[in-house]
């Protein structure tokens, strides 16, 4: 997997997909043959061979440069070789024109024609190979958000702003014993118990005139056997964020914690009471 797609480097042809590889090659060999039997019609396919092939594959391999500097090249030589064996009359001006029409200046556009086509052909592969690459990279960061989401004792929840819950996390049937599918769609706020319902939706209402603000606040919610669990929930606003668009919950269990709380009051509350009719206890003697 690639997990930066500013690594990715530029790929040789054997990448690209079969079809696209026979459809270019196919094309620049038969325009090229095509065009070079109608300038060179007395020489043959070793014309082809000799003066075509090498400006082809020098354009194909290395670009739009290397092929127009192979074309050069290409005309010179075939220029002073036509001239030397007195195939085509006429000096230097064989470069513009034959006697059967244009002359070895098309080799430099048969090279451009190549390396263009070689260049396009780099491009579109590097550009598949970036968005691959960003595939990957953008998958592998949902896989870690997913393991870090599923393993995290918080619960997560998103509510719109009618307060429809649009998403919990698995951790939420660890908490309230319900399933992801069974709270998605219905209102949040059904769930709370209704002594705590007031408080909750005048933080709400708070937090809903501030975006991006959040506030912790606790709360009972309905178990889905019908108890209560106590939980403290840190809710943000981010309904103006337009990868969000919710009311994020992150909220944990602290039933428990409720339980030692209240426990530790009672127990005060009988010392003191223990504590006080002692004392009266001994102000009546």
């Amino acid at each position: 997997m690639i997990d930066n797609p500013a690594q990715v480097h530029e790929p040789n042809l054997t990448r690209w997909p079969r079809r696209v590889q026979i459809t270019l090659v196919f094309s620049t060999l038969s325009g090229a043959i095509l065009l070079f039997y109608a300038f060179y019609p007395t020489q043959g396919t070793a014309m082809v061979a000799v003066v075509v092939m090498p400006v082809m594959m020098v354009g194909w391999l290395w670009g739009l440069r290397a092929g127009l500097i192979a074309g050069l090249l290409s005309a010179i030589l075939t220029t002073l070789l036509l001239n030397m064996l007195e195939v085509q009359g006429g000096g230097w001006d064989v470069i513009g024109r034959t006697r059967s029409g244009p002359g070895t200046l098309t080799v430099i556009l048969i090279g451009i024609l190549t390396g263009v086509m070689s260049d396009t052909r780099r491009r579109l592969n590097l550009e598949l190979l970036k968005r691959q690459a960003a595939e990957a990279t953008l998958q592998h960061s949902e896989r870690r958000f997913r393991a870090l989401i599923e393993r995290s004792s918080e619960a997560i929840a998103m509510r719109d702003a009618a307060g429809i819950v649009t998403y919990v996390s698995p951790s939420t049937s660890q908490i309230l014993g319900y399933q992801g599918t069974e709270l998605v769609g219905h209102i949040g706020i059904d769930f709370v118990h209704p002594d705590d319902r007031e408080h909750l939706l005048a933080r709400l209402s708070d937090v809903l005139q501030r975006p991006a603000q959040s506030i912790t606040v606790e709360y009972r919610l309905q178990h889905r056997d019908g108890s209560w669990r106590w939980v403290e929930a840190r809710i943000r606003n981010l309904l103006a964020d337009a990868d969000v668009q919710a009311l994020v919950s992150n909220y944990s269990d602290i039933t428990e914690r409720k339980r030692l709380e209240q426990a530790l009051l009672d127990s005060e509350q009988r010392l003191r009471t223990i504590v006080e009719g002692a004392l009266l206890g001994i102000l009546v003697h």
